[in-house]
């Protein structure tokens, strides 16, 4: 005999309600969800960070302590180091990190200095264009960014969050400091979406993300722009007094940097090193030798100085490369004989103008060469070779 049972209907979240236990923020988000995107949007589901390298990961250009005297250094791939006038910094690989990220990026002044006028020293990324579109600024249906990362310093005076949205022309800011000297603290900020500012689809600069450490009086003048307002040359940073550029001890370090859709800060979005290292290349790529004889490419001599050589970049870069850097190239192998002819001049960029996936070098060298002929470029007799491309932002 079946026995048939019945109950009442009931609201499911209503009893959810009466859970005697906490259910966490992202709980309470799962349930006021509506549809399974809205679920997906409430608690960042998918790909989320659009900075790369911001666990620090990767550095192509090398992991040693560097200055910059001026204008623009890099060394953790994607990452500017600026300063001006008669500041420096210094800045390397650190193993000095917060559990779960195996590097920072460490930036200390190598000179004692205050800084005046429109001066500034700060590390930023700059983003994308195309990458961002989806943010839908400019529009009623814009879409707020939440900043996050993590921060020690020796020095505790104030230091900015600056975001400027270039193709608009508008930025916005938010102050923080390090209030623990010496300890590691993470820091997040929610952005509003731009409401007067379109970001165009494109391969261009979508947004600065910088960290300002010190500034003069022009940029930092106690004026902070706490909506987005067009950029003029003063109210960029608030009041940074007193300087981070005043101390040669000063330490500032930096690490698991995220700037993801939404109103909420979501766990660092770690990717495989492999994944990393391709976004990087997108924008710089150095061939490092890996043997004394390390072979580039294969080239063809075009008269008895000049070689042409393709090589074929491991993805398609954002732009034709524009700057070109060697250091130990030279020896030009021709069968299985080395004809030990050297290079006279840098390699240079040339040809092929509008090719993203590959490059035309043409290397200078003494003599020798048979127009005509086939010849490899390689490393002279050199592991520490290297040949580069950038087309950074």
């Amino acid at each position: 005999m079946a026995i048939r049972a019945s109950k009442p209907a009931f609201n499911i979240r209503e009893k959810l309600k009466e859970l005697t236990h906490s259910i966490g923020l992202k709980g309470r988000e799962l349930m006021r969800a509506a549809t399974v995107q809205d679920a997906r949007d409430l608690v960042s589901a998918g790909r989320r960070n659009l900075i790369i390298n911001g666990n620090m990961s990767v550095w192509q250009r090398g992991t040693a302590q560097t200055t910059v005297a001026t204008g623009v250094g890099y060394l953790a791939d994607r990452w500017q180091v600026a300063t001006g006038g008669s500041a420096q910094l210094t800045h390397e690989q650190s193993t000095d990190s917060p559990p779960g990220f195996p590097y920072s990026l460490k930036i200390s002044p190598s000179v004692t200095d205050t800084l005046v006028s429109t001066e500034q020293m700060h590390v930023t990324q700059l983003i994308e264009a195309q990458n961002m579109t989806f943010l839908n600024w400019g529009s009623n249906d814009g879409i707020p960014i939440t900043v996050s990362f993590w921060a020690k310093s020796s020095d505790t005076s104030n230091k900015c969050l600056w975001l400027y949205a270039q193709d608009a022309g508008d930025h916005i800011a938010r102050q923080f400091n390090c209030s623990k000297a010496n300890t590691w603290e993470k820091f997040t900020f929610t952005i509003p979406p731009n409401p007067g500012g379109v970001i165009a689809n494109n391969n261009g600069t979508g947004l600065y993300v910088r960290i300002v450490l010190d500034a003069g009086a022009s940029a930092a003048d106690g004026n902070l722009p706490e909506t987005w307002t067009n950029l003029t040359t003063s109210d960029r940073y608030g009041n940074l007094e007193p300087g981070f550029a005043e101390s040669t001890s000063n330490e500032f370090y930096l690490t698991g940097v995220q700037v993801e859709a939404g109103k909420n800060a979501t766990d660092f979005e770690h990717r495989s090193y492999g994944e990393e290292l391709a976004l990087c290349q997108r924008y710089y790529i150095r061939y490092n030798a890996s043997d004394p004889y390390t072979r580039w490419g294969l080239g063809i001599a075009q008269n008895t100085t000049a070689l042409n050589v393709i090589i074929h970049h491991p993805v398609t870069m954002r732009g034709v490369p524009t700057v070109i850097e060697d250091s130990g190239i030279g020896t030009i192998q021709a069968s299985n004989t080395y004809l030990g002819y050297s290079s006279t001049a840098s390699a240079t960029l040339t040809g092929n103008t509008d090719n993203l996936n590959a490059a035309l070098v043409s290397v200078a060298v003494n003599s020798g060469l048979t127009q005509g002929n086939t010849y490899f470029f390689e490393a002279a007799n050199n592991s520490n070779a290297y040949i580069a491309f950038g087309c950074e932002l």
